[in-house]
């Protein structure tokens, strides 16, 4: 099991848009996690499993509630590392190998995204998501 820690000192991202960054919006996969709301930007524990791959599943618990680190889980080392980079990037944190640190910023983590990862893609996927505009008043802005 890949582990990787990321200090998360702001908001995280609508969690489908790590789906979106990963794979796309319409990868079909299950999915759990601790949001209130399909927008909420405070959740703090999400799982996907894609339905139609194996050894694709990642987990994201609270390590560490004040501040916030969160603990990125997957089988699969390029998917905890892509995990943990998305959540890097998108929270302006830093990510770690241990709890203790040294926490760096997700671009140090970059050489172990895969070889097949198209960083560029999977945030142009986001970008294009409609989640992107998903508010807690609007949470489903793809249905309008």
């Amino acid at each position: 099991m890949m582990i990787f820690y990321v200090q998360a000192p702001n908001e995280r991202p609508d969690c489908r848009l790590v789906k979106a960054f990963l794979w796309g919006d319409t990868r079909n996969v299950d999915a759990d996690g601790n949001s209130h709301n399909p927008a909420s930007r405070a959740w703090t524990e999400l799982m996907f499993d894609p339905r139609d791959t194996h050894g694709q599943r990642f987990d994201i618990v609270a390590h560490q509630s004040e501040p916030l680190i969160l603990k990125v889980m997957a089988d699969n080392p390029t998917l905890a590392a892509q995990v943990a980079y998305f959540l890097g990037h998108t929270t302006d944190g830093a990510v770690a190998r241990h709890p203790d640190g040294p926490y760096l910023p997700p671009s140090a983590i970059g050489g172990q995204l895969g070889a097949d990862f198209n960083l560029a893609a999977g945030l142009e996927r986001v970008e294009q998501s409609p989640f992107t505009r998903a508010t807690l008043a609007n949470p489903y802005p793809n249905l309008h």
